[in-house]
């Protein structure tokens, strides 16, 4: 995933083709066709694997903290340095045919921690 998040960040989701990650993780594009439906499920494959590292990373220690102002504090810090920390996949999520990715996977991802 790292791979095409890198591509991804650097040439953009329209820019990116299935044989430049084909190319990039040294499969043949009918060996990624095998695993991924096409470029979209690859891109939401990248996009998962930030969501589940968001809630590893950042959420789990900020719904672990009772008071408020720590929770805060906590969820400021760790969201601060968490795209510092990723940077090819922080820049795969700038914006994807127009429209922001993140809208709807952080609040899905503290809702899944909260059960």
């Amino acid at each position: 995933m790292l791979a095409a998040a890198r591509l991804f960040a650097g040439k953009g989701y329209s820019g990116a083709s299935i044989s430049d990650i084909a190319r990039e993780v040294e499969m043949t594009q009918g060996t990624l066709y095998h695993h991924f439906a096409g470029k979209e499920a690859i891109f939401y494959a990248v996009v998962e694997r930030i969501r589940k590292t968001w809630i590893s990373v950042v959420a789990r220690e900020v719904v672990s903290t009772r008071n408020a102002v720590e929770r805060l504090e906590i969820l400021l810090d760790r969201q601060a340095m968490f795209p510092c920390e990723r940077n090819y996949e922080r820049r795969a999520l700038r914006v994807h045919d127009g429209r922001l990715c993140l809208g709807n996977v952080l609040p899905a991802a503290v809702r899944s921690v909260r059960r």
